[in-house]
């Protein structure tokens, strides 16, 4: 449905699409189900040497740590700017983290895609950073950093609360109670994930088609609890399958997660714009003399000319 007049369009005449289709579903397709169907598709099975394996040796390498410790404190920073624009989140800001630091680094630990600690822990951050400024738009302005603040929002209007510039004022108990149990949950976050990942890695002896089925199980029931639509298994077999093709084609499916978050944000604030200005013209100049569009524009250049670079660098 278009978000500024209510026609419906791209349907192709099929109604189960007036809706559009919802990015979550997007991604379990394109992440989850695209996996099923590459082991399907495979006959090496999962291995694992567990022996050795305890949750002592789950606790941080800080010789690996102070390694990578340049890496993550960019990362965040990223996640943290990320997750102040609004709409964005975590996801975003763990894509744009994961493409810079691949970009930025020459001689990774591992290649990316094999393992490499660069590739795990720099997202990782970002993902987590991302949430501080998600809660930080939400407070301080009302407007939710991504979907789970604006469920968030949601129930905040719901008990008469109004995030805003005097929320920390008006409402200083809920502020306070907020921050300590994000401070809490994060604990338990890394506490839960050391134990669990001592399980991961024992299941991942399990014949692989034990595992395939269980991670189809999660990718249908995933897809189906969203908004309880059949429709949406669907649409993410379709995705998985999508996945699929753009994997054994080489391409990367990071950037259609992006133009799915992205596309609709960008179209509302274009039109937006375009209404405001009056017309294209008067748009498209605009884009030139307002300070922050014009710093955003050469951003952007300056990036595509050191992506460049360094695929020539790497060519030679």
């Amino acid at each position: 449905m278009d978000p500024v007049t209510g026609l419906i369009r791209f349907t192709l005449g099929i109604s189960i699409l007036s809706g559009g289709i919802h990015y979550v579903i997007a991604m379990i397709g394109l992440f989850g189900m695209k996996e099923v169907f590459v082991q399907l598709n495979s006959t090496i099975g999962f291995k694992c040497d567990i022996e050795g394996y305890k949750i002592s040796n789950l606790l941080p390498n800080f010789k690996l740590l102070r390694r990578l410790n340049l890496k993550w404190l960019i990362s965040a920073p990223i996640g943290a700017i990320v997750g102040l624009l609004p709409g964005t989140g975590g996801d975003v800001g763990a894509l744009v983290a994961y493409g810079f630091i691949k970009n930025v680094i020459k001689k990774p630990s591992r290649p990316f895609g094999k393992g490499a600690y660069e590739g795990v822990i720099v997202p990782e951050t970002a993902n987590k950073a991302a949430v501080g400024g998600a809660l930080t738009t939400m407070l301080t302005l009302g407007i939710p950093g991504d979907s789970v603040t604006a469920v968030i929002l949601g129930a905040f209007y719901i008990h008469g609360l109004l995030p805003g510039p005097t929320f920390m004022l008006t409402e200083k108990s809920y502020f306070y109670l907020i921050a300590i149990f994000i401070t809490t949950g994060m604990f338990f976050d890394y506490f839960i994930g050391i134990i669990g990942s001592n399980a991961m890695i024992k299941m991942l002896n399990l014949p692989k088609w034990y595992l395939i089925g269980f991670i189809s199980v999660l990718c249908i029931v995933g897809s189906y609890a969203l908004q309880n639509k059949l429709t949406d298994i669907m649409f993410m077999v379709i995705f998985g399958l999508m996945g699929y093709i753009l994997e054994k084609s080489n391409y990367p499916v990071s950037p259609i997660i992006l133009g799915i978050i992205l596309g609709p944000m960008v179209e509302i604030n274009f039109r937006q714009a375009l209404i405001i200005t009056g017309s294209f013209q008067s748009l498209f100049i605009s884009f030139f003399t307002r300070p922050i569009c014009l710093i955003l524009i050469i951003l952007v250049a300056v990036s595509f000319l050191l992506q460049g670079k360094m695929k020539e660098t790497k060519v030679i």
